[in-house]
């Protein structure tokens, strides 16, 4: 292994210090009668500059992070809408001919009426469905919670959706208002509905 030699005369003598050549000390001090030498193994510095690296690594991983968070509450986030617009937005007349009430009559201030048929002659129930809680998504779909009451005696609460070419008038229905935080809205089930603005 080569070495190299440092070494400083004074009047008391010759200070000599052999070091192997892979450890080339960075910086060396005199002092009287005194030599001192301070070095860094190489893969101290290796392992340095791999600390380094990781927590520079570390601190972008975390950045994206923040960011894409960030991003994706923004794309979620809920832009609220006046309940009396909402009412609005839900009146009109809505049909899906698939079903055994293929008519619905829904009316700004909240009250509705179903119809057995198109021609709205004979009249299957009618009651009370007030919107409580109104919302827009980041798609432009209107989005409400409503609490409904019949004259057949049903009582309920509804989680519906109207699309953002308000075309499409989407709802599931629950007597346990609880329960309608754990439904999606498109699974088709005896509490699903879908209904198709008349033009």
């Amino acid at each position: 292994m080569r070495q190299v030699q440092y070494e400083r005369r004074d009047p008391e003598g010759t200070f000599q210090l052999l070091i192997p050549f892979n450890l080339l000390p960075p910086r060396i001090d005199c002092y009287p009668h005194q030599l001192c030498i301070w070095f860094v193994h190489p893969c101290k510095n290796k392992s340095r500059r791999l600390k380094m690296r990781v927590r520079t690594l570390l601190l972008f991983l975390i950045l994206v992070l923040a960011v894409l968070i960030i991003a994706g509450s923004c794309a979620t986030r809920k832009k609220a809408i006046s309940i009396e617009n909402a009412s609005e937005i839900r009146s009109g007349i809505w049909i899906n001919e698939a079903y055994q009430e293929p008519l619905v009559i829904q009316y700004p201030d909240g009250r509705y009426e179903m119809y057995y048929d198109l021609q709205q002659e004979r009249l299957s129930v009618s009651g009370v469905s007030e919107i409580y809680e109104s919302w827009w998504d980041s798609e432009g779909v209107l989005w409400y919670r409503a609490h409904y009451h019949d004259s057949a005696g049903w009582e309920g609460y509804v989680l519906g959706k109207i699309s953002n070419s308000d075309n499409t008038l989407e709802g599931i229905s629950t007597t346990n208002n609880l329960m309608i935080e754990e439904w999606k809205i498109g699974k088709v089930g005896y509490n699903y509905a879908i209904w198709y603005r008349q033009e």
